[in-house]
C-alpha cells in the first residue's frame, strides 16, 4: 500500500496545482487493478493525499519536497554511481589513500605496460588466479576450452575512431590517476596522485605525442583516406614495455582511470549509419546514427547545436526510453459501455478510433522533405499499408453495423472481457485480505488492442473472407497488453461460432473454437490461468449468472447452447497428465505431500486459487475418477462452486473439447503416437448431454470428412512467434501443414494471428511457418517512436531502462561476477531500508547456459559472501533460487510468489538465477535489477530477457561483457549506439520446414499422424490398428497439397517430395502386409520395459526396435538429434 501511496504523491507533486481527478489516478494504478472502492479504502488509512468531489489534492506538507525520493530515477542513479566508484575508482575521492594494491581493489579502467599478460606472477594483483577462466560458453564448450587456454589479455592502451569530412582543430583533454606506494609508521599505502593534460593535435598527419615521461603515457593519432572523408584514430597508450621480463608490474606503473575527451563540430562529423538488416528497418532507424567507436573502451556523447562532445567510459551507459499508450484526447473505449449502449452510439464511436489513425497517415505522409527517392519509396509504401489497416478497420465496423450476429457478438465480447477483468480484481482483492465485495470496475481497451480486434473481426467471422489467409502478427513492446487484444478477439470467434450455427445442436457448434500455443511450459500455464477467467466469464454470461447480461435484453434473448464454454491445457506430461489413472495417481501423491518427480507423472493442479472468486484451491478441490476430473471451488456462494469449466488431464480434453485450448507446440509431434489427437479437431459423431461428451463411434464412412466431424477451429493464436526459429521452428512449420489439414479438411482454413514483441523477417517466417502471406501490426511510418496508438516517452519526462555496460581485459568473468554482484548487493545493504531501495533488492542474474549459472551459484555460498564481509556487510547465508528448467511444474508459481515479496519479508530474495526461462511470460513488477552474464545469442533474446526488470520502478540492467569474445567486445566498444537502436538488430529468423534435414526427421510422423487421424474408411485411430493401413483409400488431394505446400515454402522439386512420401506409405503398406495386418503404432511397454510381443510401425530415435524397418518418428519438435553414447573400447592385450 506504501508503494501505491507513494506513486500518487510523485504523480500530484508533478501536476501544476499537486490535484488530479479520479479517473486520471486509476488510469495510473492500471496495473496495479485498483478499482474506485479499494483506492477509497487505500486513501482512508494516510494523511498525503485528501480526496473531496471527485478530486485528489496534495496535502501541503507533500508538496514537491519529496517528489524525487521513490520510484525515480534517484536511487538508481545512486546505485550506478557506487557501482562505478568501486569498480573503476577513485572511492574516496581524488586524493584517496588504498591499504590494498589499487589492481586488486578496482576491477577495471586500468593500463597496463606493454606484456603484461596474464600468465606472469600476480598475486600481488589478486588471491584468485586470473587465468582460471569460467567464461561464458554462447558458441559451444569447443569455443570455452580455446578461451580458458589462452593468455589473459590486459590492455595497454584504449582508442575512438571517428570520421571527418575535413580538417579540423582539436583539443583533447586526458586525465589519469597513479597510485603511490608510501609507507609510514611501518604501515603500508597507496596514495592516489591524479593527472590532467590538454593538448592540440594537428590533423593533417598521423603523429604522437608524449602526455607524460614519468607515466610513459603517450597519445597517437592516425588519419586515413576513406570512402565517407577521413577516419580518425586518437589512441592514449601505455609505452612501457614489460613484455621480456616476465614480471608482474609495479603498481606504480599502471594507469587507473585513464579518459579522454574532446569536442567536434557537429557538421564536420560524418556519422556512421548503423545498418541492420532489413531496408525498412534501417529507413526507419535513419536518425540514430553512430559519430564514434570505441576500442577497449565504451564511448559516451552529447550533441547541441552546433558541437559533439565526445569521451570515452570505462562504464558505459544508454537509458532505452519506455513507450506509452496513446488516447484520444475526447473518446474512451468503455468494455461496458460498447457492450450496453445502442448500436448507433457505439459505431460513431468505434469510427473515431479509424478517423484519427487516417488523420495521423496524412500527416506523415506528407513529411517527404529530405528524404531520397529510395526513403520515399519506402515511406509510400508504409503509408500504403497503414491505409489498408484503417481500411480493414472501417470494414470492422461496417460488418458490425449490417450484421445482427456479429453485432452481437462484438457485445458479448466485451462485455465478457469487462467481466472477467472486475472478477479478476475482486479476487485479487480477496486473496490478498479476505474480504470481496463488488464494486464498478473501469475497463477500458488501449487503442491499438481495438484497432486489431476490429481490423480481424471479418476474417475472422467469415470463413471465405480474402484476409482470412492472411497472418495477423501483433508487434509491440513486453508488457504492451497483447493478451488482451488476442483475448478480446477470441472471445468474439467463441460466441460468433454459436450464434451463427445451430445452438439447439452441438454438433453444429461444439468442440475446439480456438487454439492458443505457446513455446514454453512456464508461459502456457500463466496463460492458462489467465484465459481460464476469460472462459468463465463467457460461461456466466451463457447462463445469465453474471452482473450485467440480464440488464441487456440483446444479450439477454442470446442463446448460446447448452455446451459449457470451458478451457483446456494440453501441453507435455512431464507438466499435466495424460489420463485420468495418472491424474488419481498425481492427486494421491500431493494428497500424501511427495513429490511429483520431473517426467514421472503430470501435474493435474494447474490452478492454485479459483479464477472467478480468489478462494485457494487445494488437493481435495481436484476429483478424478476413471471417466471424469472436475475442479470444484470450494466457496459455497461462487459461480462455479459445483466446478470450473477448466480441464487440465488429456484425456478429459479429448471427452469434452474445451471451446478454447492452450497448449505448446511441441506437443503436435504426438499427433502420430496419440490415438485420440483427433477427437480433438473434430472427429466426433455425437454429443451426450448427461456428462457433457463429444463421442467418437466410427462416424459415417459414407460422409465426406467435413461433414461427418464438427466444424473446424476458427481461430489459431501464436504467441511469442520470434521462439519459432532454427530446428524447433523448421519442424513446427512441418507439422503446421497437419494443422491445417485437420482444421480445414483441405478446404478452408482457420484465421492465424500471432504476437510478438521482437521480430525480423517475419514475412518470410510467416510463409515458412504457415505457407501464407504475413501483415505486421501496428505500421510505423517515420519513425520506430510513433505508430499513433504508441509513443516513447522521452526519459526527461519518464524514467526509461537504463543499460551499464563492464568489461575488464585480463580479469577472469569469476572475479567480473563476484565484483558486481558484491558491490551491488552491498550498495542497498548499506543504506537504511527504504521503499525505493527494494527495486533493486533482489538481484535477477540472466545467463545463457546452465552451465554459467551453476558456476555462479556456488560463488553465492563463498566468494560473494567474503565479498559481503570484507565491505563490512553483516549479512546471513544469502537467500537465492534459480529459474530454469530444473525447476519442477508446481514448484515455479511458488517462485514466482517468492519474487513478489519485497524487502520487509523475511522470505525475499537477495537473487534469482535464471536461464532464458524468465525472458517470456514472468510479469514480477517489482524487480528493477538485472545482471546479464555475457551478451545472449540474440538481440531479441536480450531484448526479452532485459525487458522483464523495470516495468513499474526505474529499471536498472548490467551487462557483463567477456572482452575474450568478439562479439561481447563489439558490444561494449558501441554500447551506447547499440542500445540506442538495438530493435535495429534483430535477427531475421531462420525457418527451413521442407529441407532435407527438416524432412528426414519430420516427414514420418507428419504423414502416419495426419493419416491415423483422419482415415475413416477403414479407421485406423486406435493403437493397434495400424495393419489395416490401406494405401488405395489415401486421399490422394492431401498428399497433392503437401507436395504444393513444399513447393510453395522452400521450392522443392515436385519429384523428390512425392518420392519421399511414397517411401513413407509404402514401408507403411509393406510391414502391414508382412505382419499380416497385426501392427501397431508403438512397441507396448510394460512397467517401463519395452516388450517384444508385437510389430509395430513407429520407433523412437533412440530405442532398438523389435520390428525391423519400424520408421523413426519424432515424439519432440525441441529434442530433433538423439543422444550418442560414448564407450571406451577395452583393448584385450592392455593387461599383458
Amino acid at each position: 500500500m506504501n508503494d501505491i501511496i507513494q506513486r500518487l504523491v510523485n504523480f500530484l507533486s508533478g501536476k501544476d496545482n499537486q490535484q488530479a481527478s479520479i479517473d486520471e489516478a486509476l488510469d495510473l494504478l492500471e496495473d496495479e487493478f485498483i478499482d474506485l472502492r479499494q483506492l477509497r479504502q487505500i486513501l482512508a488509512h494516510q494523511t498525503k493525499i485528501h480526496m473531496n468531489k471527485g478530486v485528489l489534492q496534495l496535502t501541503s506538507q507533500e508538496k514537491p519536497t519529496t517528489q524525487a525520493k521513490a520510484f525515480t530515477p534517484k536511487q538508481r542513479t545512486e546505485l550506478v554511481e557506487n557501482l562505478e566508484k568501486r569498480l573503476i575508482g577513485p572511492q574516496n575521492g581524488e586524493h584517496e589513500t588504498l591499504k590494498a594494491a589499487p589492481s586488486s581493489f578496482y576491477l577495471t579502467g586500468r593500463l597496463f605496460p606493454y606484456g603484461a599478460s596474464s600468465n606472469v606472477i600476480h598475486e600481488e594483483e589478486t588471491d584468485q588466479p586470473l587465468n582460471e577462466v569460467e567464461g561464458v560458453t554462447v558458441e559451444g564448450e569447443a569455443i570455452e576450452e580455446i578461451i580458458i587456454s589462452q593468455d589473459q589479455f590486459r590492455n595497454s592502451s584504449l582508442g575512438v575512431s571517428f570520421i571527418l569530412n575535413d580538417i579540423v582543430p582539436l583539443t583533447c583533454h586526458i586525465s589519469w590517476a597513479r597510485y603511490e606506494s608510501v609507507e609510514e609508521d611501518n604501515s603500508f599505502y597507496y596514495k592516489r596522485q591524479p593527472f590532467s593534460k590538454i593538448v592540440s593535435l594537428d590533423l593533417n598527419q598521423s603523429g604522437e605525442l608524449s602526455i607524460d615521461s614519468d607515466s610513459n603515457l603517450l597519445l597517437k593519432w592516425y588519419i586515413r583516406p576513406g570512402k565517407s572523408g577521413l577516419d580518425i584514430s586518437l589512441y592514449l597508450v601505455h609505452s612501457l614495455d614489460l613484455s621480456s621480463t616476465n614480471r608482474f608490474p609495479r603498481q606504480e606503473e599502471i594507469i587507473f582511470q585513464p579518459k579522454l575527451s574532446f569536442s567536434v563540430n557537429k557538421q564536420a562529423i560524418v556519422p556512421r549509419p548503423a545498418y541492420g538488416m532489413n531496408n525498412l528497418i534501417n529507413f526507419l532507424y535513419r536518425e540514430r546514427t553512430v559519430p564514434i567507436i570505441g576500442h577497449q573502451i565504451g564511448t559516451d556523447w552529447s550533441v547541441d547545436d552546433t558541437t559533439y562532445y565526445f569521451t570515452t567510459t570505462w562504464l558505459p551507459k544508454e537509458e532505452v526510453p519506455l513507450v506509452e499508450h496513446q488516447r484520444l484526447t475526447d473518446t474512451s473505449f468503455n468494455m461496458l459501455d460498447l457492450a450496453k449502449q445502442p448500436k448507433a452510439e457505439v459505431i460513431s464511436r468505434l469510427n473515431k478510433l479509424p478517423d484519427a489513425y487516417m488523420e495521423w497517415i496524412a500527416d506523415e505522409s506528407a513529411k517527404l522533405d529530405g528524404l531520397s527517392k529510395i526513403d520515399q519509396s519506402l515511406l509510400l509504401q508504409q503509408v500504403e499499408q497503414a491505409r489498408e489497416t484503417c481500411s480493414r478497420m472501417y470494414d470492422g465496423i461496417r460488418l458490425l453495423e449490417t450484421n445482427d450476429k456479429a453485432w452481437t457478438g462484438f457485445r458479448l465480447s466485451n462485455l465478457a472481457m469487462h467481466v472477467q477483468r472486475e472478477q479478476g480484481i475482486h479476487a485479487s482483492v480477496y486473496k490478498e485480505t479476505g474480504q470481496y465485495d463488488f464494486e464498478p470496475v473501469k475497463s477500458e481497451w488501449r487503442l491499438f488492442q481495438l484497432a486489431f480486434i476490429l481490423m480481424n473481426l471479418p476474417s475472422s467471422f467469415d470463413e471465405q473472407h480474402e484476409d482470412r489467409q492472411l497472418v495477423d502478427l501483433l508487434w509491440f513492446p513486453t508488457g504492451g497488453g497483447k493478451t488482451e487484444a488476442y483475448l478480446g478477439l477470441a472471445a468474439f470467434v467463441m460466441f460468433v461460432r454459436r450464434l451463427k450455427n445451430d445452438a439447439g445442436d452441438p454438433m453444429s457448434y461444439g468442440g475446439m473454437s480456438v487454439m492458443m500455443r505457446y513455446t514454453l511450459r512456464l508461459l502456457t500455464i500463466q496463460q492458462f490461468q489467465r484465459a481460464t477467467l476469460l472462459i468463465c466469464a463467457m460461461e456466466a454470461i451463457r447462463r445469465h449468472e453474471d452482473t450485467y447480461s440480464n440488464q441487456i435484453p440483446e444479450i439477454q434473448l442470446a442463446y448460446l447452447g447448452t455446451v459449457p464454454f470451458s478451457i483446456g491445457l494440453w501441453i507435455g506430461s512431464a507438466s499435466t497428465p495424460n489420463n485420468y489413472d495418472d491424474a488419481k495417481i498425481a492427486l494421491q501423491k500431493l494428497a500424501s505431500n511427495e513429490p511429483l518427480e520431473n517426467g514421472e507423472v503430470g501435474n493435474p493442479m494447474q490452478l492454485s486459487h479459483c479464477p472467478w472468486c480468489g478462494e485457494k484451491l487445494t488437493v481435495q478441490n481436484y476429483t478424478v475418477n476413471r471417466a471424469k476430473a472436475t475442479i470444484k471451488c470450494p466457496k459455497a456462494r461462487c459461480t462455479f462452486h459445483s466446478g470450473i469449466p477448466a480441464y487440465t488431464i488429456d484425456e478429459a480434453i479429448y471427452d469434452h473439447l474445451p471451446s478454447l485450448v492452450i497448449g505448446t507446440v511441441d506437443k503436435l509431434a504426438q499427433i502420430a503416437w496419440q490415438p485420440r489427437i483427433g477427437e480433438l479437431f473434430g472427429r466426433k459423431s455425437s454429443y451426450r448431454a448427461s456428462d457433457n461428451k463429444f463421442i467418437d463411434d466410427s462416424p459415417t464412412q459414407d460422409l465426406p470428412r467435413q461433414h461427418a466431424w464438427l466444424p473446424p477451429a476458427d481461430l489459431v493464436i501464436q504467441d511469442e512467434l520470434h521462439l519459432l526459429n532454427g530446428p524447433l521452428g523448421s519442424l513446427t512449420g512441418l507439422y503446421e501443414f497437419v494443422i491445417d489439414e485437420l482444421m480445414g479438411f483441405g478446404e478452408s482454413k482457420p484465421k492465424i494471428v500471432a504476437s510478438t514483441a521482437t521480430i525480423s523477417g517475419a514475412e518470410s517466417q510467416i510463409r515458412g511457418l504457415y505457407d501464407r502471406p504475413a501483415n505486421q501490426f501496428p505500421v510505423y511510418i517515420q519513425s520506430p517512436d510513433d505508430s499513433f496508438f504508441s509513443k516513447t516517452v522521452p526519459i526527461d519526462q519518464k524514467p526509461g531502462r537504463l543499460y551499464v555496460g563492464i568489461s575488464s581485459p585480463g580479469v577472469s568473468m569469476k572475479i567480473h561476477t563476484v565484483n558486481v554482484y558484491g558491490a551491488l548487493i552491498a550498495a542497498t545493504r548499506k543504506q537504511e531500508k527504504k521503499a525505493e531501495l527494494d527495486p533493486y533488492w533482489t538481484v535477477v542474474g540472466y545467463f545463457n547456459t546452465i552451465r554459467e549459472l551453476a558456476g555462479t551459484n556456488t560463488m553465492f555460498y563463498d566468494e560473494i559472501r567474503t565479498y559481503l564481509q570484507a565491505n563490512e556487510i553483516e549479512e546471513p547465508l544469502l537467500d537465492f533460487e534459480e529459474l530454469t528448467s530444473r525447476k519442477k511444474a508446481q514448484e515455479i508459481p511458488e517462485l514466482l510468489a517468492r519474487m513478489e515479496r519485497t524487502f520487509e519479508n523475511d522470505e525475499v530474495l537477495d537473487a534469482v538465477l535464471c536461464t532464458n526461462m524468465i525472458s517470456v511470460g514472468v510479469d514480477v513488477n517489482r524487480l528493477g535489477l538485472m545482471v546479464v552474464h555475457g551478451q545472449p545469442k540474440t538481440t531479441a533474446e536480450y531484448i526479452q530477457a532485459t525487458s522483464r526488470v523495470g516495468r513499474q520502478h526505474p529499471g536498472l540492467v548490467v551487462t557483463i561483457l567477456n572482452p575474450q569474445r568478439t562479439r561481447d567486445l563489439f558490444h561494449y566498444e558501441q554500447f551506447k549506439s547499440f542500445h540506442q537502436s538495438f530493435y535495429q538488430y534483430v535477427e531475421p529468423t531462420s525457418v527451413t520446414p521442407f529441407s532435407k534435414g527438416a524432412l528426414k526427421r519430420g516427414i514420418t510422423g507428419v504423414l502416419v499422424g495426419l493419416i491415423r487421424q483422419t482415415m475413416t474408411s477403414p479407421s485406423i485411430s486406435k493403437s493397434n490398428s495400424a495393419g489395416q493401413f490401406d494405401l488405395d483409400a489415401i486421399d490422394v488431394t492431401m498428399i497433392d497439397r503437401f507436395v504444393a505446400r513444399a513447393k510453395s515454402v522452400y521450392d522443392c522439386s515436385e519429384t523428390e517430395t512425392r518420392q519421399l512420401v511414397s517411401e513413407v506409405l509404402d514401408t507403411w503398406e509393406s510391414l502391414a502386409t508382412r505382419t499380416n495386418h497385426e501392427l501397431a503404432y508403438r512397441q507396448k511397454i510394460v512397467n517401463g520395459r519395452p516388450m517384444n510381443t508385437s510389430h509395430h510401425l513407429l520407433k523412437y530415435f533412440e530405442e532398438t526396435p523389435y520390428t525391423h524397418d519400424a520408421m523413426f518418428a519424432l515424439t519432440s519438435l525441441r529434442s530433433v538429434e538423439p543422444e550418442i553414447k560414448v564407450e571406451e573400447e577395452v583393448n584385450r592385450y592392455d593387461s599383458w
